[in-house]
């Protein structure tokens, strides 16, 4: 009786090179996405605080603007892409035209 050990097959023997082309776009959309979502979050903060203190005259609370944070990111969220371009041009439209 011979003893012979077989090597355990790697699982990336298995993939082909389209496979791995497939996972990298579909990585680098995920990481897009997330980046996106990340951007909005830093700034939502500081930019409500700066448009509702205007439109107030004064300073206005944390809840406040959680609150409208909290709508905003719900519509933009569920209505998707157009939502979102509306509420990127919004502001610059109104910064342009002196509202």
């Amino acid at each position: 009786m011979q003893d012979t050990l077989e090597q355990p097959v790697s699982w990336r023997q298995g993939v082909t090179r389209y496979q791995w082309m497939v996972l990298l776009v579909a990585w680098l959309g995920w990481v897009f996405d997330s980046m996106d979502a990340t951007i909005y979050t830093l700034v939502l903060r500081p930019a409500l605080n700066d448009l509702l203190s205007a439109q107030a005259g004064g300073p206005v609370s944390q809840e406040t603007i959680l609150w409208h944070g909290g709508v905003i990111f719900s519509i933009s969220s569920s209505a998707g892409p157009w939502v979102e371009s509306c509420l990127a041009w919004w502001p610059t439209a109104s910064a342009a035209l002196g509202r």
